[in-house]
């Protein structure tokens, strides 16, 4: 089946769909489309809550992101990066220039995720079959062409490391004699915060058998181990935190 688009001075552009004995007409949205300057060049793109591609496959004179005119919420994702989020409107046959630097997060920060795309709204028509856009259906919102997620981008959020299962305890203690630095670390023994009494070193009962012992600290690589309490022996642990590249 033929498709041809002609020219027209309507608000849409004509659609002549071929067919036998005669054509028949019907009208289609226009575009709009955005072009982006923007570094990194890697950062994904996000339109509606919907990912559309990186930067850079829409940031030459030839290349755009095209969607339906109207407003939109644009996102621009890099982990590392602060995420930016700016509503835009858009007219038909017309490009939408965006310039914007992103800025680079100091040690301890973490990149915001993008938001879900927004549930569509309910159809404004009665009866069987939709409108065609333009005639009282509402025009789909996202990227043209792309619906479905990144390809691992962002990656996914990794799962908790496993905790050890506990030996029964027979209430045998013995103890973990810890150093740690920086001296205000947080200490989780078994998940839980355990203050930190001493900058130099401390002791903590505990009941014999498996233990694991986390240490962390904004701006510092985290520390994960388990040890091994023995009843009436002490385990000695000495943490050094590194600072983040």
């Amino acid at each position: 089946m033929a498709l041809t688009l002609a020219s027209s001075s309507f608000s849409e552009a004509q659609v002549v769909v071929g067919g036998y004995p005669y054509p028949m007409y019907r009208y289609a949205a226009r575009d709009a489309a955005i072009r982006f300057d923007v570094k990194p060049d890697k950062a994904a793109v996000y339109l509606d809550g919907y990912y559309a591609g990186v930067v850079d496959d829409f940031n030459s004179w030839y290349q755009r992101l095209y969607t339906s005119p109207g407003p939109h919420e644009l996102t621009l994702y890099l982990d590392g990066y602060r995420t930016y989020t700016e509503h835009v409107y858009l007219t038909p046959d017309n490009t939408f220039k965006l310039h914007f630097r992103l800025e680079r997060l100091v040690a301890g920060e973490v990149s915001e995720r993008p938001s879900a795309p927004a549930p569509p709204p309910p159809p404004q028509y009665q009866g069987q079959g939709a409108p065609l856009p333009g005639q009282g259906a509402p025009l789909p919102r996202g990227p043209y062409g792309r619906r479905g997620p990144p390809p691992n981008y962002p990656p996914a959020p990794q799962a908790p490391p496993a905790q050890p299962e506990a030996a029964p305890s027979n209430g045998a203690r013995g103890t973990l004699s810890l150093s740690v630095q920086p001296g205000d670390a947080e200490v989780l023994v078994d998940g839980s915060p355990w203050r930190v009494q001493s900058p130099d070193r401390q002791l903590i009962e505990l009941p014999e058998g498996p233990h694991n012992v986390q240490v962390r600290k904004s701006g510092y690589v985290g520390y994960l181990t388990d040890v091994q309490i023995h009843a009436g022996q002490t385990t000695t642990l000495d943490v050094r935190l590194k600072t983040q590249p």
